[in-house]
């Protein structure tokens, strides 16, 4: 579990200093009079789409790997009971 918090903490890390080299790159370049603020939200939108599915796949895996780990732990119990009604039922 601690390997998926992990993965989304950086996830979330790239996503964001991507927003912040693209805002700080493109402010100083638009001062400058090199790009406009409608290539500014060009380039921020096309990077979002970029990093946006890159987020959700690094997500999808960090989560599938702390459901193997819940498994693993439910599966190395040797014994499973559930009671139902005074009726102890053995997995």
């Amino acid at each position: 579990m601690f390997l998926a918090s992990l993965v989304n903490v950086l996830t979330g890390l790239v996503f964001y200093a991507t927003i912040i080299a693209i805002l700080y790159i493109g402010g100083r370049q638009a001062l400058l009079g090199n790009t406009s603020v409608g290539d500014i939200v060009s380039i921020f939108t096309i990077s979002a789409e970029l990093v946006m599915p890159v987020n959700l796949i690094t997500a999808s895996i960090a989560n599938i790997t702390s459901v193997k780990d819940i498994k693993r732990e439910l599966d190395s119990k040797e014994k499973f009971e559930y009671i139902d009604s005074h009726k102890i039922i053995d997995f």
